[in-house]
């Protein structure tokens, strides 16, 4: 028969074997949790390129942007795309202003969640 202190130290060990189970198992469901949030939605049905362009100055907003994996990098893209149409247009997208440029003292108009102006076709 096991004495108290057989039983204790039985039960500690038992103890310290299933919070680490506890933490592996919290782990992997931040991970999983994590990573479904990651789903972006390609922007192109091609395959990607071979040697694509880096961004130029995107290290500025990311600096570990070249660091991260091809995932990561598209959820950068999205909260980035998502924060500059916050910014210009309320996330409205049928927001229309309308502004004369002082240099050339036209009216243009600025449409959309980027606000594009038809002006900027031309550049």
């Amino acid at each position: 028969m096991a004495t108290d202190a057989e039983k204790i130290t039985r039960l500690e060990r038992e103890i310290e074997e299933l919070k680490a189970e506890n933490e592996r198992l919290r782990r992997a469901l931040e991970e999983a949790l994590r990573s479904a949030k990651r789903q972006a939605a390609p922007f192109s049905r091609r395959h990607p390129k071979a040697h694509p362009q880096k961004p130029g100055g995107v290290r500025r907003f990311c600096p570990r942007f070249f660091e991260m994996g091809t995932t990561d990098r598209r959820t950068f893209w999205a909260y980035f795309f998502q924060a500059l149409a916050g910014a210009e247009a309320g996330l409205n997208p049928n927001t229309s202003i309308r502004h004369s440029e002082p240099e050339s003292a036209m009216a243009t108009r600025s449409e959309g969640l980027l606000q594009l102006a038809y002006a900027d076709h031309k550049r």
